[in-house]
């Protein structure tokens, strides 16, 4: 069966399809389930020269997508200097901290903002620390690369999130960014993808 027009998930994973290759550094900011690092991983071949640097906040999180990976056979590694990748169990605004000593920088970012499917609700991303990472990933991304953010508008605080992501792809300069949104019509809640290609 054919993907849907509007599963913004498809349309974020072709657009970082797009301009990945084997050997760069990927980054999945929110881990969740695994399947946004495990499609990475296969984009950028884990198995050779590529490295996916993927973080949750949630051990549950991590959980998940480690045995998701090791089910499918991706390596898995320590840091993110090595080939594979590396599962940090960490807050996502801390990802310019992770990312920075690194000695090379990524060429595409993924995250679903919200909360981790299946579990705890009340337990979700925040507008400080999503904007706090999405500027990291900016200031680090690659020329040519791009940033796929999926937001999500039902849960409590998330019209603040999407707000405040919003107004930070708003600041960056038109001369160094081209901006997409792609938003289902007719569909009250339903998710939306921001896409962010760095000139």
């Amino acid at each position: 069966m054919p993907p849907q027009l509007g599963d913004v998930i498809v349309h974020a994973h072709h657009l970082l399809a797009e301009v990945l290759q084997a050997g760069d550094l990927a980054v999945d900011l929110t881990a969740g389930r695994g399947r946004d690092t495990l499609f990475l991983a296969r984009q950028v071949n884990t198995s050779a020269a590529g490295t996916v640097v993927a973080i949750d906040i949630q051990r549950q999180a991590i959980s998940a997508s480690d045995q998701l990976l090791r089910q499918h056979g991706i390596t898995l590694c320590s840091n993110g200097d090595d080939n594979g990748v590396w599962l940090c169990c960490a807050n996502h605004a801390a990802s310019g901290q992770l990312l920075q000593p690194l000695c090379r920088r990524p060429r595409a970012v993924i995250a679903n903002f919200g909360y981790l499917p299946g579990g705890d609700h009340n337990l979700t991303t925040t507008a400080a620390d999503s904007v706090t990472a999405v500027a990291a990933a900016s200031e680090l991304l690659l020329p040519g690369g791009r940033i796929a953010l999926v937001l999500y508008t039902g849960h409590v605080g998330a019209a603040e999130e999407c707000h405040a992501i919003e107004e930070l792809c708003a600041t960056l300069a038109p001369q160094r960014w081209n901006r997409v949104r792609l938003q289902p019509l007719g569909r009250n809640n339903a998710p939306y993808l921001l896409a962010l290609e760095k000139r």
